[in-house]
């Protein structure tokens, strides 16, 4: 009984300080920051600012975090989603925590770079892919993927970022905005071996 009191005293504290952001753990490794967003937005939550979800050496850890305009925002939002879930899968509420801190704003190597501007119905960003690939390679990689472009083949497929590194970054340009999503589950944060380079991390987002 006492332990279940100190937890209730616990959140209470929490609760009544100014943070901004909820902290959301087992979170599947498939799912996206847009995934996040929408699973409160269908709760009813309003306001929010940003969603984010915490990897380590390019692993999703199962944390997220969701940010909000403000502190009242974030308490309203908390007992929206006692409930949540995404794909029948209970996503747990561990607290509150600042919004703006280092750590919650923190990106890694392999987060999605700054929005681009789109030139279709929708755009699907795709990055780790070797900076040695060209137009046909990227066509070869996602050539069991069945989706269709926008334009021809040719004009759909863009590369935006080139590193200094070893990797770089393809715009692929769809007919729909759920043809984009589905790109990007089938993609975000899996594995691929690229020739003698060994396994390689994925990532994958949409850019509205």
């Amino acid at each position: 009984m006492s332990s279940a009191r100190n937890l209730l005293q616990k959140a209470a504290r929490e609760i009544g300080t100014r943070h901004r952001a909820l902290r959301l753990e087992g979170v599947p490794h498939w799912v996206t920051p847009g995934d996040i967003r929408r699973m409160a937005e269908r709760a009813g939550a309003i306001g929010i600012r940003d969603a984010y979800i915490e990897s380590e050496k390019g692993i999703q850890t199962g944390t997220a975090f969701v940010e909000f305009e403000a502190p009242s925002l974030t308490r309203k939002a908390a007992d929206l989603l006692k409930n949540a879930q995404i794909s029948g899968i209970p996503i747990t509420i561990a607290g509150y925590v600042h919004a703006r801190s280092p750590k919650f704003h923190k990106r890694t190597r392999i987060d999605p770079l700054k929005p681009i501007a789109p030139t279709a119905p929708a755009t699907a960003v795709i990055y780790g892919i070797p900076k040695s690939f060209k137009l046909k390679d990227v066509r070869a990689f996602l050539h069991e993927y069945k989706f269709a472009t926008f334009g021809t083949p040719e004009e759909a497929y863009e590369r935006v970022f080139v590193s200094s590194g070893e990797m770089t970054r393809w715009a692929i340009r769809l007919q729909s905005m759920s043809d984009a999503w589905r790109l990007v589950r089938h993609l975000h944060m899996r594995r691929f071996r690229f020739g003698q380079r060994g396994e390689t991390l994925i990532g994958a987002r949409v850019v509205y």
